[in-house]
C-alpha cells in the first residue's frame, strides 16, 4: 500500500506551504491506497464504459429539480432528527473504495476517502482566499455542507446560502436558528439570475459542484456576477477542458461528463471574459483527485477588473 503525503497535496493544490492546522487535519485521515495494476485498470475502465453506456441521467431534465428538492429535504429531516451537521453530508459523497488519482484508478480501504479530500480542500481554499472578506455567498449551497464549514472557520462573517429549491433554503435558516450560524438562505435560480439580488461590497462568491448542473444557463450566471463586480469568485467544479484526451482513464471521465450533460465551456468562457478585459483569472488548478467516474474538485478563481 502507498499513502498520500503532504507533497501530494502540494501537487493537487499548487501550494507547498501548509499551516499546522491544515497538517493536523490532513493527518487525521487514512490516506492509504493501492494503485490498480494494468489488468485491474483495464477491468475497471471497462466497467466504467459499460456504466456510461447504460446511464440515463441528464442534468438538464426538468424533473431533476424535484430530485434535488427531495434529496435536500432528506438531509434536512435527518438534521432535524439528530441535530448533527454530519447529517448534511450530500449523498453524492458515496462510500466508494475506488477513486481517481493522477489519471489512474486507485483502491483504498477508507470509504470516505473522497469526502476527506473535499474536507481538506475546503480548509485550504477557504483559509487562503476567503479570510479578508466580510461576506461570503455560496450559490448552489445544497445541503449546507460548505456553509457549516465556513461558519466553523469564520464565525463572524456574514454568510448567504443561495439555491433554487426550498429545502436547501430551509436548511440554511434552521442552521441560523439552531446553531447560531450567521447565515441567510436565499431562493435563487442560478440559470436565471435575479439582478434584484445584489452582492454587497467586500464579498466573495463560492460555487461547489453547482455550475456543473446548469449547462444552459451558466453564462447568464457568470454575467450576473460580473455585473455585480464580484471581488473574488471561487469555482470548485468539474472542468472537462482540464482532462487529458490521450489518457484512457481521463477519457472515461470526459465521456461520463458529456453523457450526463454537465456544463461544458466554463473555463473557455472565463478566458473569453478575461480577453475582453472584464475579469482576471487569478488561479486555476486541476486537483487530480476524484471519484471513480469523474473529478469534481478543480479550482478556478477570478476577480472582476476594477
Amino acid at each position: 500500500m502507498s499513502k498520500l503525503l503532504l507533497k501530494d497535496m502540494s501537487i493537487c493544490f499548487g501550494e507547498s506551504n501548509f499551516d499546522n492546522q491544515f497538517i493536523d487535519l490532513f493527518n487525521k485521515f487514512d490516506w492509504e491506497y493501492k494503485l490498480l495494476d494494468n489488468k485491474q485498470q483495464m477491468s475497471e475502465t471497462l466497467n466504467l464504459l459499460q456504466y456510461i453506456r447504460s446511464d440515463k441521467q441528464q442534468v438538464s431534465d426538468p424533473t431533476r429539480k424535484q430530485v434535488w428538492s427531495k434529496g435536500w429535504e432528506e438531509n434536512l429531516q435527518a438534521f432535524l432528527r439528530d441535530g448533527n451537521t454530519g447529517s448534511l453530508i450530500p449523498k453524492f459523497f458515496k462510500k466508494e473504495l475506488i477513486s481517481r488519482l493522477h489519471k489512474q484508478l486507485i483502491y483504498h480501504k477508507c470509504d470516505t476517502f473522497i469526502l476527506n479530500f473535499f474536507t481538506i480542500l475546503q480548509n485550504f481554499i477557504f483559509k487562503k482566499y476567503f479570510s479578508n472578506y466580510d461576506n461570503i455567498y455560496e450559490f448552489g449551497c445544497g445541503s449546507g455542507i460548505n456553509i457549516v464549514s465556513l461558519h466553523q472557520m469564520f464565525p463572524d462573517k456574514k454568510l448567504y446560502g443561495c439555491d433554487f429549491v426550498q429545502p436547501s433554503i430551509d436548511i440554511i435558516n434552521i442552521l441560523s436558528k439552531k446553531l447560531d450560524v450567521n447565515a441567510n438562505g436565499v431562493l435563487f435560480d442560478m440559470s436565471n439570475p435575479s439582478y434584484g439580488f445584489k452582492i454587497v461590497p467586500n464579498s466573495c462568491v463560492l460555487t461547489s459542484d453547482s455550475i456543473e448542473q446548469i449547462p444552459n444557463g451558466f453564462r447568464k450566471f457568470i454575467d450576473y456576477l460580473v455585473y455585480n463586480k464580484v471581488e473574488l469568485c471561487c469555482h470548485i467544479e468539474p472542468c472537462i477542458e482540464m482532462y487529458d484526451e490521450n489518457n484512457i482513464v481521463d477519457m472515461t471521465a470526459i465521456l461520463f461528463h458529456e453523457k450526463r450533460g454537465y456544463t461544458i465551456g466554463l473555463l473557455p468562457y472565463l478566458t473569453e471574459l478575461e480577453t475582453e478585459g472584464k475579469i482576471n483569472i487569478i488561479h486555476k488548478k486541476r486537483t487530480f483527485i476524484g471519484t471513480q467516474r469523474m473529478e469534481g474538485f478543480n479550482v478556478i478563481m477570478w476577480e472582476t477588473k476594477k
